[in-house]
């Protein structure tokens, strides 16, 4: 019965039908004892019965904008957001609104996909009515969909500001902040914040005891406000998230937040399966999982490998605009001929020396190409064999200026020729350039016993940072190490890192290092690099250089694919954390093996 009155009452509905034949008006009278009764059954919570009053009136004085708002008001509590909102527009057209219409279309609106017009609809409640937290929330919210992040910020903590227990504000932000941190490098929780979450957790702490106790909602939050925490990711993120994933019954959002927890722990097969789901039941808009999705099947390898690579180059392209080129047609494997192939990095510069090994595969099918890189990269990049015609530059060129007729990103290769994982075990190998840091050098060269290069600190403001770089207290076993003498080359300032520098006694060239050449010149008079993951590790390994790598927990394909540990780089050594920010034991296995080494060398 209620599907028809939508379908006539906003004409939604495959077999909606014009109203050809008319109805007589209804008198005033009549008009204000309909609106009487559904007034009261509104505020009973009857809105199926509400709304079974005002259809009539509706087709008979379509003018009569009471009937269209308490009809949009009842299907918003009806939860039919699509005729909602036309209902409410409807009314206020015919100058019938009250504070709270703005917002419900706004809501309504959020909810069917119209981000755009939920916003203009938001901002204007917003005018109407700024003490309002949940106007504030539903404005930062759709902010956040948009990418402005600093706007979404603002809203977030008004709608704090005014209900300091609000913890839909706070979870907002906290999850504003992992997803806004690395692009804007600034941290949006601020004291205000901190407090709020402290006071949530306290008050969550004891049903945490007793977590099957918890609803999915509470679990779901505990996760998020722990998940890149790494002092209570343990106690918190992962008995709720096991206990959360048991029931099973999940919706989207929750799957997406599980799937990411997962693939912190290194949980192949579950975070792939859970991202499948939200690739399916989540908007299209939100690219997050098909991306994941990608990079985990091709971390599984196998059967998989294939096809991570072509949902991961689909992500990347169908994703990201600056990743794709236009000017001419996306290479997908047509015959060539004597036409030109434009190749462009899409990706930072370690997984650059990572896909240098492809044009050895292009090289055998014939295929001539121009390969563009950043600022910082092309006379390195020049030095590896088959690597020819590199183009260097700040902004990417249009691949016309070079006589190309297609374009592929550097990654997208893989897919396109059908590169196995055996294939890409050989790497191409770069060189240092000649006269770079010539001074650092001979100092370097001069020390005594083993020449070590050290990174155990990367940029503070990835999300996953806590996973990845290690403090001094947990690099003991290294410390301890007789006939060393260590180099510093990591490059975020730090306090961290400087504790470290102090720790070892390293040197440190780094302020002195002006580019990705100058640290090659570096590397090169070492005899072996430890690194965690980091583009210096790749640099090194793409030197030739033993590397021993301190890999994170989660999933990475750049270091594991299956089983093979040594997938990219045959002289990189990995020592894998267990469990995320836990090295103590990686970090023994690495002394044993540099132990061994600095012996062998002896």
């Amino acid at each position: 019965m209620i599907k028809s009155f939508l379908q006539k009452l906003v004409g939604i509905g495959e077999n909606a039908k014009p109203q050809t034949q008319a109805v007589a008006p209804r008198s005033e009278q009549e008009c204000n004892a309909i609106l009487r009764k559904a007034r009261q059954l509104y505020a009973d919570r009857r809105c199926d019965e509400c709304l079974a009053e005002l259809f009539p009136l509706i087709q008979s004085n379509p003018d009569v904008g009471e009937a269209h708002f308490l009809a949009g008001k009842s299907l918003y509590s009806g939860k039919n957001f699509q005729a909602a909102a036309s209902a409410l527009m409807k009314a206020t057209e015919l100058g019938v609104s009250d504070p709270s219409s703005d917002a419900i279309i706004a809501s309504s609106l959020t909810t069917t996909g119209d981000s755009q017009r939920a916003l203009e609809f938001a901002l204007s409640a917003y005018e109407k009515r700024k003490t309002d937290p949940q106007i504030c929330l539903l404005v930062a919210q759709l902010y956040a969909r948009f990418e402005a992040y600093e706007l979404a910020a603002e809203y977030y903590l008004k709608a704090l500001e005014l209900a300091p227990r609000s913890f839909d504000a706070l979870i907002g932000l906290v999850s504003l902040n992992n997803q806004a941190q690395p692009v804007l490098k600034r941290n949006f929780l601020t004291s205000q914040v901190f407090n709020a979450k402290t006071q949530y957790l306290k008050k969550m702490k004891l049903g945490i005891r007793n977590i099957s106790a918890l609803g999915e909602t509470e679990l779901h939050n505990l996760i998020i406000l722990s998940l890149n925490d790494a002092n209570i990711f343990a106690e918190i993120a992962c008995p709720c998230a096991k206990e959360l994933y048991q029931r099973g019954s999940l919706d989207a959002s929750i799957a997406l937040t599980l799937a990411t927890f997962f693939y912190f722990l290194g949980d192949r097969e579950k975070s792939a399966e859970l991202f499948a789901y939200c690739r399916e039941n989540i908007a299209s808009s939100n690219f997050s999982p098909t991306i994941s999705l990608g990079q985990l099947y091709i971390a599984m390898g196998g059967k998989k490998w294939e096809e991570g690579w072509r949902i991961f180059d689909q992500a990347v392209l169908g994703f990201y605009a600056s990743k794709r080129v236009d000017s001419v047609p996306l290479w997908n494997g047509e015959r060539l001929g004597k036409k030109r192939l434009f190749v462009y990095q899409e990706q930072g510069f370690g997984d650059v020396l990572l896909g240098l090994r492809v044009f050895a595969a292009l090289r055998e099918r014939g295929i001539s190409c121009t390969f563009w890189v950043g600022k910082g990269l092309g006379d390195l990049v020049r030095t590896a064999e088959g690597v020819e015609n590199v183009v260097e530059s700040g902004i990417r060129p249009d691949p016309r200026d070079h006589g190309c007729e297609f374009a592929a990103p550097l990654f997208g290769l893989i897919r396109v020729l059908k590169i196995s994982p055996k294939e890409i075990k050989t790497p191409a190998l770069i060189k240092s350039l000649p006269g770079r840091c010539e001074a650092w050098r001979e100092r370097i060269l001069a020390l005594n016993g083993l020449r070590v290069g050290l990174v155990t600190t990367g940029n503070p403001w990835r999300t996953d940072d806590w996973m990845r770089s290690i403090e001094a207290k947990d690099l003991e076993a290294l410390t301890a190490i007789q006939g060393v003498s260590w180099i510093n080359l990591a490059f975020d300032a730090r306090p961290e890192r400087d504790v470290i520098i102090q720790t070892f006694s390293a040197l440190n060239p780094v302020p002195e290092l002006s580019d990705f050449a100058d640290t090659a010149a570096i590397i090169d008079a070492l005899d072996v690099v430890v690194a965690i993951d980091c583009s210096v590790a790749h640099l090194a390994a793409a030197l030739g250089k033993p590397v021993f790598v301190l890999v994170p927990s989660f999933v990475d394909w750049r270091w594991r694919i299956g089983d093979d540990t040594q997938p990219w780089w045959p002289n990189a050594r990995t020592f894998f954390s267990p469990f995320p920010g836990e090295w103590k034991a990686p970090v023994e296995q690495l002394a044993a093996e540099l132990k061994l080494f600095l012996e062998q060398r002896h």
